[in-house]
């Protein structure tokens, strides 16, 4: 067997991208275990990218997808630099509130400020974080059509997000619920996903059809 062979598909679908430009040379790809919380991730500190074992079998355009996104997100990150910023920041002013007005009875108080302050923290930045989402769809989608000429990337993305919600999860896993909390609202639906790109791919119709109209 050959060292293409040994590769997983994510491996060489990774290593195409690179090869491309379209992923970073310093990108590094790293898998993690099928009871992993999520399925793919940017690493907003460091030059990687997270998958889910589960998925490193997948075709090779849901793939590019996925990783396109998450490629996108590890060099526009500005809008979640500020809302750990502003979170950090509020946390610190109100714990240091309660422990000056209730001493060490306050440390009690500490870890229970520090889950309720994160929604409402993420409230304030939830309009541009899922706005960073559509626009990491948009840029995969863009990426698929211009440089592997998929006609339509929103069909490509209902594959991905078909699988990615079909995977099963332990809902008993403390962390599963508390990602969840962390993560509510801060995406937007599929549906509203899907939408996105086949709006995009309808104005691109329209581009086409008028360029044929005063051609």
């Amino acid at each position: 067997m050959t060292a293409d062979e040994e590769q997983k598909p994510i491996d060489r679908v990774f290593a195409e991208l690179k090869a491309k430009g379209l992923v970073a040379a310093k990108r590094k790809l790293v898998c993690k275990k099928p009871d992993w919380w999520c399925d793919f991730a940017a690493d907003r500190t460091r030059p990687v990218i997270y998958y889910n074992e589960r998925h490193s079998s997948l075709p090779e355009d849901p793939l590019r997808f996925a990783l396109l996104h998450e490629e996108y997100h590890t060099f526009n990150k500005k809008n979640w630099t500020r809302l750990s910023a502003f979170y950090s920041v509020c946390f610190v002013i109100v714990a240091l509130a309660i422990l000056r007005s209730l001493g060490i009875l306050g440390v009690i108080l500490i870890p229970v400020v520090l889950i309720a302050l994160w929604p409402a923290s993420s409230w304030v930045f939830k309009t541009a974080i899922r706005a960073d989402e559509t626009k990491a769809d948009l840029h995969a989608a863009k990426t698929l059509i211009e440089e592997f000429e998929i006609e339509e990337p929103s069909v490509v993305a209902t594959s991905i997000f078909k699988t990615i919600r079909a995977r099963p999860r332990n809902r008993r896993s403390l962390t599963y619920w508390v990602m969840r909390f962390l993560t509510a609202g801060l995406h937007p639906t599929d549906d509203e996903r899907i939408k996105a790109i086949q709006k995009y791919e309808e104005s691109l119709v329209k581009e086409a059809v008028k360029r044929m109209e005063f051609s």
